[in-house]
């Protein structure tokens, strides 16, 4: 019984914590809500039309690389230089190198 008591105590006095902490934060949100719905309000009000919010649009996905280009990427030891190495290949090839010229620029030979 006491230890329902206790717990049903902590969980009201922590939530009116929080609650008496975030109450700035939670009136400051409240005010910046009211004046864009005012705002809102009154451009409409005056006959301007708001636009609907634009699609979120899905990033198109990185083309991939052929096979010799992932074992290029396989030859270098650490996470860094794997990646620097991708993206060095995948800006070469999307600028229309070949694959000697890439070779070429990564080791110089």
């Amino acid at each position: 019984m006491w230890y329902a008591l206790t717990l049903g105590c902590g969980v009201v006095i922590g939530g009116v914590g929080v609650w008496l902490l975030q109450r700035p934060q939670i009136r400051y949100f409240r005010d910046e809500m009211v004046t864009a719905q005012d705002r809102l309000f009154g451009a409409w009000s005056e006959g301007k039309v708001i636009p609907p919010r634009e699609a979120v649009q899905e990033p198109t996905p990185p083309t991939p690389l052929p096979d010799w280009a992932f074992a290029v990427i396989g030859d270098y030891d650490s996470v860094q230089g794997k990646l620097q190495a991708e993206a060095y290949i995948r800006q070469k090839l999307e600028a229309g190198w070949g694959k000697p010229k890439i070779l070429e620029g990564l080791f110089g030979v």
